[in-house]
């Protein structure tokens, strides 16, 4: 493991992200934590994605940004052996997608009703619709508030996805 976090670049171990998390956490419990998995890295075996699996199960970010490993050109990972089959780095893909994404949700649930003030910096993807950011960088989309780029917005949120929340203007 120490190996291939070198080879990755990754001067920090699993227990150093567990702590690392924890003490956020412990000081700032809404913080929105995001994090990036490589599935398929080279050596990648079962039992090493079974515990990348369990370690977002434990220690469940708001976000996960999966990608595929791909052989970046000039690395040592292009010149490695031990290749996973694209069509086992596309199933582990889908598979850490899904928790990630019943992670998220579960997450996000904590923030049904939360009333508070969001900054609006972005338009939405319907017509009318407005993204804005509360205190802990919770996206949450808002609509029929008028238009609001740049504007300070009181909100309660109603209603929640695994990426978004979905507030009205109070």
């Amino acid at each position: 493991d120490n190996e291939v976090l070198q080879l990755m670049n990754r001067f920090y171990s699993v227990e150093d992200f567990e702590k690392i998390v924890y003490e956020f956490r412990k000081e700032i419990p809404e913080v929105t934590l995001a994090t990036d998995v490589i599935c398929g890295f080279p050596g990648e075996d079962d039992e090493a994605f079974h515990r990348t699996l369990k370690l977002i199960e434990d220690v469940k970010p708001d976000i996960v940004n999966v990608s595929k490993f791909f052989p970046r050109p000039g690395t040592v990972a292009e010149k490695m052996g031990s290749r996973v089959s694209f069509q086992e780095v596309k199933e582990r893909s889908r598979r850490m997608a899904d928790l990630s994404r019943r992670v998220s949700f579960e997450r996000n649930k904590r923030w049904v009703n939360w009333t508070g003030t969001v900054i609006i910096d972005e338009e939405g993807k319907r017509p009318g619709s407005w993204i804005g950011r509360n205190f802990a960088y919770k996206p949450i989309v808002v609509r029929g508030c008028g238009s609001l780029f740049g504007e300070f917005v009181g909100v309660r949120v109603v209603e929640v996805f695994p990426t978004y929340l979905e507030g009205v203007c109070v």
